[in-house]
């Protein structure tokens, strides 16, 4: 279709500290994320930034035990350093983050 957006591609999170882009320009889109433990709260938070979790702070939340959060954005944030996503807190997490 003339005008689409493209589709955003998803990146398996691993459940723990992870780049999810290497260094270079991308779309943040959105994240899914859920705490499968059961009973343990999970901290997420996406960074712009390749290696670390430093940089600039461009998604934050928390999830206690057996919750989870879906984001979609309509207007993707342009992230010029990579994408980078710190898991914290006791809990398990599964998921994936949506790039384009």
């Amino acid at each position: 279709m003339s005008g689409s957006p493209s589709p955003a591609r998803t990146i398996a999170l691993t459940g723990s500290d992870q780049a999810v882009r290497a260094a270079g320009p991308v779309l943040y889109c959105g994240i899914v994320v859920a705490e499968t433990g059961g009973s343990n709260a999970v901290t997420v938070r996406v960074y712009d930034n390749a290696s670390a979790a430093s940089g600039t702070l461009i998604d934050a939340f928390n999830l206690n035990g057996g919750q989870s959060e879906s984001r979609m954005y309509d207007r993707p944030v342009w992230c010029e350093n990579g994408i980078y996503v710190d898991i914290g807190g006791t809990g398990t997490a599964a998921g994936s983050v949506r790039i384009g």
